[in-house]
């Protein structure tokens, strides 16, 4: 795969809480972006606002 087209691929990614099956917002370590609105240690659930 060419870089301009990992880019692009890069680009349409989103974080969609609606279709969550929660490991990753258990699992992970998430830092606070335009997707995801808080910092999240791993280990600690995400706090759903939905």
């Amino acid at each position: 795969m060419d870089n301009e087209t990992a880019q692009n691929i890069r680009k349409s990614l989103t974080a969609d809480c609606t279709k969550c099956f929660g490991l990753c917002c258990t699992a992970l370590n998430i830092v606070a972006s335009s997707d995801f609105p808080i910092n999240k240690p791993a280990g600690t659930p995400k706090v759903q606002n939905d």
